[in-house]
């Protein structure tokens, strides 16, 4: 635990395995339940349950302005190189059995031009020691929630264009 309330270096509670690496869903590192059920678990792997599956921010219109339709998201969507990896922490710990994981690399979400779905943080112990980055570096991280919202925008503009051709579709076959 770690609770710091100074004004030049404020930090929240951190909760960690100082002396081990379960890396997986048998151990979690924060786990909220009630009387009932389990309502929130991060697990030590780092993924996170919901008893909902939610996972959401402020979306009241009271509290947004300048509110319009998103621009086209095709472009964006189709530079979008989706990438099969392992995480090299996992590589160390599980060798060949390491799993696959399914997402993007921020570097290449940069290079196709979109740079604001990329956050920095300060590395990890480990990622200093066995990933190239110095202490003072930052690692790239991403915004997935954002690009979701540009993924649904993509599909609503796929799902008429659909439209469209099934319509000139049954024209034709009608003729």
């Amino acid at each position: 635990e770690h609770i710091s309330g100074t004004n030049s270096s404020c930090y929240g509670m951190q909760v960690g395995f100082p002396n081990a690496n379960p890396n997986d869903t048998s151990r979690n590192f924060i786990h909220c339940w009630d009387s009932v059920e389990s309502k929130f678990i991060a697990y030590s792997d780092g993924s996170v349950g919901s008893a909902p599956n939610t996972y959401g921010g402020v979306s009241d219109e009271r509290v947004k302005q300048d509110i319009r339709d998103s621009k086209s998201q095709w472009d964006d969507i189709k530079a979008i190189k989706v990438r099969n990896f392992k995480l090299k922490s996992e590589v160390s710990q599980y060798g060949d059995e390491t799993p696959e994981h399914i997402g993007v690399i921020a570097q290449e979400v940069e290079d196709a031009g979109m740079d604001k779905l990329v956050s920095h943080h300060p590395p990890s112990k480990f990622q200093i020691e066995n990933c190239d980055i110095a202490e003072d570096d930052t690692v790239k991280g991403m915004k997935y929630s954002i690009l979701y919202m540009k993924a649904i925008k993509c599909l609503q503009e796929a799902m008429e264009k659909i439209e469209t051709l099934e319509t000139k579709v049954e024209v034709l076959e009608n003729a």
